[in-house]
This record gives C-alpha cells, structure tokens and sequence, in this order.
C-alpha cells in the first residue's frame, strides 16, 4: 500500500489460480515466488481516496490489467505518477502509473524470474536509477530518457 494525500492505492497479492493440492495459506507465497507465472499472477491495483465530508474511503479508480505481485508500490507526488515492479508475459516489468486516473504511463520489460522483486521495496537514488534486491541479488535499471 501506498499513501499519498488523501489517496490510498492497494495492489491485488492473491494468486489467480491455486492449485487444489496447496493449503489456502500458502496463497501469497505462490504469488511472490511464481508472481510473474501467466497461470497465477494477480492482476489489479485499486486506489481509494478519503472523502472528509462523508468521512468515508470509497473506492476511487482501479486498473485490472496491470500485475504488481509482491510489490511495494511509490508515488511522486510532484509527477502524478506512481510506480511498481510488475510482470507481465512471463517476465519481471517496472510500471507506472498516472496517480490521477490509474491509467498505465508505461512499462519497462526488466526480465525473467531472477528479477523478481519479492516483496522488496525499490528506490531511486540521485542519478536516476531505480534499485531493488531479489533472491539472486540486486537490480539498478538505469533508464534511458527521450529527449
């Protein structure tokens, strides 16, 4: 979960098949590890925004079609944008997403199983490039920019 505002964006961690033979309590343990596994990635993050006048959390925007198991999702506030490490075809993606609308911005294939973020939270040091450890050790991405 991310905070931001008065916005609160949640991403699905539930697998969408679990094999008959797996105890229900292993569900986010087959998330994280087969996340990016077309037959059990979760899809779909869902935003939610406070209403002070109500003083209630109604559901806000949602985006099925982005996957971001086992993810710790970051807003830049000053962007618009929100950011996690997402899957998709079988392989590990940064995503972002408008803050705003939940609309997809873009997707940066970073690669197979050995990228996958496990619950690990990323950062953005001062040159730009985004961090973050996996079993098989750490990831930087160092993107590119139009100009």
């Amino acid at each position: 979960m991310v905070l931001a505002g008065y916005g609160a964006l949640v991403v699905n961690n539930h697998p969408r098949n679990i094999p008959w033979y797996l105890p229900r309590q292993v569900a986010t343990l087959l998330s994280s590890y087969l996340g990016s596994n077309p037959e059990h990635q979760p899809n779909g993050v869902q935003k939610f925004v406070y209403d002070t006048v109500s003083r209630s959390l109604p559901e806000s925007r949602a985006n099925s079609e982005v996957s971001s198991p086992g993810s710790v999702p970051s807003v830049g506030v000053g962007s618009d944008t929100v950011d996690l490490i997402g899957a998709r075809d079988s392989q590990w993606t940064l995503e972002a997403m408008d803050w705003s609308t939940g609309k997809s911005r873009f997707h940066y294939v970073i690669g197979g199983q050995r990228r996958n973020v496990l619950f690990a939270g990323k950062l953005l040091d001062e040159d730009g490039r985004v961090h973050y450890g996996t079993p098989s050790g750490r990831v930087r991405l160092k993107l590119k920019t139009a100009h």
